[in-house]
């Protein structure tokens, strides 16, 4: 992800985008089409969101969308090498998201072992303990795996370069407060949290990319006038996903500034 991320923006001179959606969501014939679409209008990441008990980061939209995904925790990690695989079917890359009571009932060494083994691109996990993000590195240290670390408001300076030394592919910068869902705005307070954060990740060579609230180009404009590597779409893309597959393809063209797009439109 640190390399794609590098490589696109010096070959476009815009941020990367990536989508996200909950694992086989809305179901998996819609999922596994809207992956497809995806591909057509040149989307390269995804992230793949797994259910959780409480993923309070989250809005009442991707909050309902997971609730429809409920497993028993034995099955977690063919549900995680399942979603990941079918998105590579697509030639897309996937960043696994999931919290730390998931992560924590799957098992690390059964997560990382799922991950490496299905070739997901990236994991994140964004309250993840001081603990389990050290054993986590340790058990995809040596691997294709990246850790993607998020940071969110309630991070000290002293907590952000701790966990920068623990992340390998890119950081997550959450844009605004509260949960997903919300409208991103790129204030000077916004700017400056952002410049701060971006000039520590440069000493590790670390790309950063907005989150939260950003759903439309505009935001993107926003976002990559403040010098964002990358931004993540949330709720807009689950919304856009679970609509016909026409709408969500015409969702998608809004981006193609920041998409290689290979054909006009979708198959309906």
């Amino acid at each position: 992800m640190r390399e794609l991320i590098t490589d696109h923006l010096q070959r476009t001179g815009m941020p990367l985008l990536i989508g996200y959606l909950p694992s086989f969501y809305p179901d998996p014939e819609r999922y596994r089409a809207a992956l497809s679409c995806c591909a057509e209008h040149g989307l390269s990441s995804l992230e793949i969101g797994i259910p959780s008990r409480d993923p309070y980061l989250d809005g009442e939209v991707i909050r309902q969308a997971l609730s429809q995904l409920a497993v028993p925790k034995d099955l977690l990690p063919k549900l995680i090498t399942d979603s990941v695989e079918a998105v590579a079917a697509e030639h897309i890359r996937s960043i696994v998201m999931l919290y730390d009571e998931t992560l924590e009932a799957v098992g690390i060494p059964e997560f990382a072992r799922s991950c490496i083994a299905s070739q997901a691109a990236a994991v994140l996990v964004p309250n993840i303990t001081e603990a389990h993000r050290e054993l986590l590195h340790s058990s995809l240290q040596g691997s294709s795996v990246e850790i993607v670390s998020f940071i969110g408001f309630d991070k000290s300076e002293e907590q952000i370069a701790h966990i920068l030394a623990c992340t390998t592919g890119f950081v997550y910068l959450q844009s605004t407060e509260g949960s997903t869902g919300g409208q991103f705005t790129a204030s000077n307070a916004a700017k400056s949290r952002f410049e701060a954060v971006k000039r520590m990740a440069e000493v590790y060579d670390l790309p950063v990319a907005l989150g939260f609230g950003i759903s439309t180009a505009a935001d993107v404009h926003q976002a990559a006038a403040m010098g964002a590597d990358a931004v993540i779409i949330g709720t807009a893309f689950v919304k856009a996903a679970a609509s016909d597959l026409s709408r969500f393809s015409s969702y998608l063209s809004t981006f193609d500034p920041y998409l290689k797009k290979e054909r006009p439109l979708c198959s309906t």
